[in-house]
């Protein structure tokens, strides 16, 4: 289903790619049904291998992760292929899974990527998956994004490293 160890999924052609504001925090409802679909296709795959795959949903805003299990909750248990966490990134800090899916959440039309600025936070999040990291965000957004943009160098190296990398538009 994948095969480069690191894909990036793109919303930004989704219609309702923008974040929505919840008191401090932030969540992103294109990239929690793209997160739910995505599962889907793993769980899928997994059962068809007769295998289970550890994988972990995180995102940098408590918002999103409430979301995040929102959508995810009603379908758990009838993915008997995967066994799922989900989290913030900065409470999965220090822990791995056989899968890693990152939800950006941040997309805005001002340019702001607020604390996802800060380079030791997105390090945590790129580096939890043993076998695969799958980054769900508006690469657009994340290449243009004001000030100190640590999301460019990503991309960057998602760009002139095809071998091992991937990026897909999602609708």
């Amino acid at each position: 289903m994948f095969p480069k160890p690191v894909t990036w999924l793109s919303t930004t052609d989704v219609p309702d790619v923008h974040e929505v504001r919840r008191v401090q925090s932030y969540r992103n409802d294109a990239e929690c049904r793209v997160v739910r679909d995505l599962l889907s296709q793993v769980d899928f795959i997994a059962r068809k291998r007769k295998a289970a795959y550890d994988v972990v949903v995180i995102a940098g805003y408590i918002a999103q992760v409430k979301a995040l299990q929102d959508i995810l909750r009603d379908r758990l248990h009838e993915w008997a292929g995967l066994k799922i966490t989900c989290s913030t990134v900065d409470a999965f800090q220090g822990s791995e899974a056989e899968i890693c899916v990152y939800s950006v959440t941040r997309s805005n039309r001002e340019g702001r990527l607020g604390f996802l600025r800060e380079k030791p936070r997105l390090n945590v999040a790129l580096s939890r998956g043993r076998s695969a990291l799958i980054i769900v965000g508006d690469d657009a957004f994340c290449r243009t994004a004001v000030g100190d943009n640590p999301f460019k160098k990503v991309l960057e190296f998602i760009e002139t490293h095809p071998d091992h990398c991937d990026r897909r538009a999602v609708q």
